[in-house]
């Protein structure tokens, strides 16, 4: 099929862009870059490794609705990876569930939600 109508870089690329990251990931070794890399607002759930809850499902709805714009991202704080990014944005086990924003694009400033985590 041919395409006759004038093609659009630049909606190609935030095509792109929005398709190549996952829409929620956990967070890892393999996906800093993805993460990091695209310089956007990234949410972050801590939560407890395999944690299941309403709020995880409205988390999973958010990062369905907002793909391409922020990066939704899952990471308990226990161990490797995921401990140092707790380590990084102040978060402890006994803080869990929480929820932080990080953003790259402006010296990695972090906010904190500050409501109750049940009420997502």
């Amino acid at each position: 099929v041919l395409h006759s109508s004038n093609f659009d870089i630049e909606a190609a690329k935030t095509w792109a862009s929005a398709s190549t990251v996952p829409i929620l990931q956990e967070f890892s070794e393999d996906s800093i870059e993805g993460i990091f890399g695209e310089r956007k607002q990234t949410v972050i759930l801590f939560r407890k490794n395999g944690q299941e809850s309403a709020y995880r499902s409205a988390f999973k709805d958010a990062a369905n609705q907002l793909k391409g714009q922020i990066i939704f991202v899952e990471s308990d704080v226990e161990d490797g990876i995921q401990g140092r990014l707790g380590e990084f944005v102040g978060v402890t086990p006994e803080m869990l569930p929480t929820v932080r924003i990080l953003d790259p694009a402006d010296g990695m400033k972090k906010f904190e939600f500050e409501g109750s985590i049940e009420s997502l």
